[in-house]
């Protein structure tokens, strides 16, 4: 995970996050590495990849048998930083798989069911976990890295995608 952060530099930090026409700062530290991406009316540059997170990206592509392009960094830095339910709804997804590696302290990651939000699931994402999932399930579910305030150590989810 630190060779990842000291690859990333000043690249990983607070992001924008626009929801409801507000823009707020994302509450992890975030990077976009590989192709521009734009989500949640954000525009992220086109950061090159470099050494450690290239070979990391090479491993997940023959892991699941996809080629990526893009790699979105999240940074939580302890259970108060979090992600809230969201699906994964960017039209500049080709062919649509996410790949999701998990560095760093466990946490939890909740599914739930976009027409019954009270049917839920949730996966502990233990260190060097990977979370592969496509098209179907993105429509079906929503996810979230909810808040654990439990949680003092770092945890890095590194999320592989194929932009157009």
């Amino acid at each position: 995970m630190k060779a990842v952060s000291d690859e990333l530099g000043d690249h990983l930090k607070h992001g924008k996050v626009t929801v409801f026409a507000k823009t707020h700062d994302t509450p992890r530290l975030i990077a976009s590495v590989g192709k521009p991406y734009t989500f949640s009316g954000v525009h992220h540059k086109d950061v090159p990849f470099k050494p450690v997170l290239h070979g990391i990206m090479d491993t997940v592509k023959e892991i699941c048998g996809k080629d990526f392009n893009s790699a979105l960094i999240n940074l939580y830095r302890d259970g108060k930083d979090y992600i809230g339910a969201h699906r994964d709804n960017e039209g500049s997804v080709k062919d649509f798989c996410v790949a999701t590696l998990s560095l760093g302290t466990t946490r939890n990651m909740v599914w739930r069911l976009y027409a019954d939000k009270k049917c839920k699931m949730k996966m502990a994402l233990k260190p060097g976990s990977i979370v592969v999932f496509g098209e179907e399930v993105n429509t079906l579910y929503t996810h979230e890295i909810p808040k654990q305030l439990r949680v003092i150590e770092e945890r890095m989810s590194i999320t592989f995608r194929h932009l157009q």
